[in-house]
Formats: structure tokens, sequence, C-alpha cells
């Protein structure tokens, strides 16, 4: 199966990364640092330029022919009250959090409806529901 990662330079996103890949799974992660690891195959992808992400799609099919599943787990959070927080970072936050997921699935469906099973997985914090002190922006 192969498989992509976003947020996979370190946290969870590694993690999954290198779970799946021990298990026999070609498994390309992305993250705005490349990481060298034996387990999956990273790249240098940030999820806030569409071109990147298109680039780094395309080399994947080419390689494989193939994308079956889609794991969406980039995220960043910003901590601090309302009032003592730019605006810029709060936009960063969602550029990231909320349109880095949207973006990552709005080029990969091409590729994913050429499959016969595939999944789209996104990966969310249990702050929308147990909202966190001073990360209003965040929870």
């Amino acid at each position: 199966m192969v498989v992509v990662v976003t947020g996979a330079s370190s946290g969870i996103g590694k993690a999954i990364c290198e779970l799946l890949g021990n298990k026999g799974h070609q498994v390309y992660g992305f993250s705005r640092r490349k990481v060298h690891e034996e387990s999956f195959i990273s790249m240098q992808v940030d999820v806030t330029n569409k071109e990147q992400i298109e680039k780094a799609f395309e080399t994947i099919y080419e390689k494989e022919q193939s994308i079956q599943v889609i794991i969406n787990n980039a995220g960043m959070g910003i901590s601090g009250s309302i009032e003592d927080t730019e605006l810029m970072d709060a936009k960063s936050m969602f550029d990231v959090n909320f349109f880095g997921a949207f973006e990552v699935i709005q080029v990969a469906l091409p590729y994913l409806r050429k499959e016969q099973h595939s999944k789209i997985i996104n990966i969310t914090s249990l702050a929308g529901v147990f909202p966190i002190p001073f990360q209003a922006f965040y929870s």
C-alpha cells in the first residue's frame, strides 16, 4: 500500500510513518524539513504551498503508479491570550491546520479516485472538544 503522511518530521506523524513503513507499506512523509529515515521516504513539502504538494504527488505517482492512503497530520499550535496573539500567527496556524489539509485532499483526490479502495484520514486534536486555556485559536 502507498501511503502519504503529512507532518512527518516528528511526533505522531513520524511514528505513523515508521509504523507503516516497518510493516512493509511504501510510505512518503511530508514535512517542511526533510528527515533521514530508513522506514519511510521523507519529502520536503510545505502543506501551505500547493505547488509543492502537486509536484510531490506527481513524483510519487510516477514512481509508484498508485496512492491509496492520505493521512493529514500536519499541525501547529500557538499559545497565549487572544489579546496578545498576532493575527498573522493565527492565520499561519489556520493555513497549516485547516487549509493545508484541504489543499492536500484537493490535490490527492484525482489519484485516490483511481484506486478501488482508498482512504483519507484526518488527524485532529481533542482540543476542539476540551479547550485548552490560553490556546483559544488552537482549541
